[in-house]
C-alpha cells in the first residue's frame, strides 16, 4: 500500500537506529521511499514490524518529515499508554 500522508509523532531515521528500535519494540511502524534499495526493504519487512511505502523516493520523504536530504527510511516510535 502507498501512503502520502506521515503519522504526527515522534520518529526515528537512518536504517540501524530503525533496526535496533524495532528489536527493542520502540518502533513500531516504518514507513519505507518507494527507491529503498531491495536489501533495506528485505530487512524491514523481515523484521515483522508494520510498514508501508510512501508515494515518494527518498527526497520526497525527507520533505515530507521536514529534513532538507534524501530519507531512504522513517521509523515511528511506539505511542506510549
Amino acid at each position: 500500500m502507498m501512503i502520502t500522508k506521515l503519522p504526527e509523532r515522534e520518529f526515528q531515521i537512518g536504517i540501524k537506529e530503525i533496526v535496533k528500535g524495532v528489536k527493542a519494540k520502540q518502533i513500531d511502524f516504518v514507513v519505507l521511499a518507494d527507491n529503498t534499495p531491495e536489501k533495506i526493504a528485505e530487512k524491514v519487512k523481515n523484521s515483522g514490524v508494520k510498514h508501508d511505502i510512501f508515494d515518494g523516493d527518498g527526497a520526497a520523504l525527507g520533505t515530507a518529515i521536514g529534513k532538507p536530504f534524501a530519507i531512504t527510511a522513517v521509523g515511528f516510535k511506539c505511542v506510549k499508554k
